[in-house]
């Protein structure tokens, strides 16, 4: 089986080589490494082309390749690898990781002995000190799961599928690899989220997600991940919190509506469906764009009501006061242009399958 590594650079120098060596060195080599660059403007671009030069004998084509498109982000870069790619088997990487030897072989040899279409594995986490070095701490990324005698559990999708759709991906894309027609069926990535979420949340939809208790991988936490884990990352002070209330208020409707909508068309052929799923998918993905788009006395009464079914009691309450400040703070001209901008940005429903 041909494998492709995909990976998503931005300004990576730090970790770049470590990260490439790592996968150079693999006991399996992949047949390409495709990486995209999101316009890095530290020395990324030159220390990857020194490394593809300096592996050049190596069976491995090598391809960089610059998003020149107008989806920028993590999200975005990753679309543009995978769309230069060509492995029947695509492995996901960050820039900042890195690969222990027997990634790519163990992961193959899963994928080419079940009928799943997606598998992950376990990844020691590395935590930075003050003094730039890292070292392992006592958590990893996969944990909970009852593994059988040969490390593998399968996930039943359709009762984890809900889970996924509350709480986003179950461990880091850089832990996943993807048979390739499952992965272009499930393409483009939404824009609500990172691309793991979508992945792995299609994968439990589609009930072809299988995960493998081998630490592949270290998994570095550093002040600069663009995902990360969410214990880790820097609290804002109460005054960043304050200045970007407005802003976090508008993404959080910008996203949550594009989630919904995105992932409600999985969820309208299944029968698994509980009534939170319901209320999320009818108020964040409809109800909720139609309120605010209304003028301010009915838009608050709508909202106010939404919080009072219970709605809102899914999430978190800062999210209805973001929409009511939203909703007092912006003209109805200017939050029904807000809604237009955005409703054009759903992925479009024409997936292979």
């Amino acid at each position: 089986m041909k494998t492709s590594v995909v990976m998503a650079t931005y300004n990576g120098s730090r970790f770049i080589y470590e990260q490439l060596d790592s996968i150079i060195n693999q006991t399996v080599l992949p047949d390409e490494i495709i990486i995209s660059d999101d316009g890095s403007t530290d020395s990324t671009i030159e220390l990857i082309q020194s490394i593809f030069e300096q592996h050049s004998d190596l069976p491995i084509q090598f391809q960089l390749v610059l998003n020149d498109s107008n989806n920028h982000g993590v999200v975005g870069n990753f679309q543009n690898a995978v769309d230069h790619s060509s492995g029947e088997y695509v492995f996901f990487s960050d820039q900042d990781d890195i690969w222990l030897p027997n990634k790519i072989e163990r992961l193959v040899d899963i994928l080419d002995s079940c009928d799943e279409q997606v598998v992950i594995h376990d990844a020691q986490i590395l935590k930075e000190a003050d003094d730039g070095s890292f070292h392992k701490i006592d958590k990893h990324l996969l944990k909970n799961y009852s593994f059988n005698s040969d490390g593998l559990y399968k996930f039943d999708g359709p009762a984890q599928a809900c889970l996924a759709f509350y709480c986003g991906c179950i461990t880091a894309g850089m832990c996943s690899c993807i048979k390739r027609d499952y992965l272009l069926s499930i393409s483009p990535f939404s824009k609500a989220s990172c691309h793991d979420d979508w992945i792995q949340f299609c994968a439990l939809a589609d009930d072809t997600l299988l995960a493998v208790k081998d630490i592949l991988a270290l998994y570095r936490i550093h002040d600069n991940n663009t995902c990360g884990i969410p214990e880790f990352k820097k609290k804002r002070s109460l005054f960043q919190r304050i200045v970007s209330f407005d802003d976090k208020g508008k993404e959080s409707i910008r996203k949550q509506y594009l989630w919904y909508a995105d992932t409600s068309s999985y969820f309208k052929k299944t029968d698994y469906l509980d009534d939170r799923v319901k209320l999320l998918i009818s108020f964040f993905g409809d109800s909720r764009v139609t309120a605010i788009s209304k003028g301010k006395i009915s838009a608050i009464c709508d909202l106010v009501k939404a919080y009072h079914e219970g709605a809102y009691e899914i999430d978190r309450f800062i999210v209805f006061l973001h929409d009511i400040a939203f909703v007092l703070l912006h003209s109805r001209k200017t939050r029904m242009q807000f809604v237009e901008d955005f409703q054009s940005q759903t992925r479009p429903q024409n997936r292979l399958k």
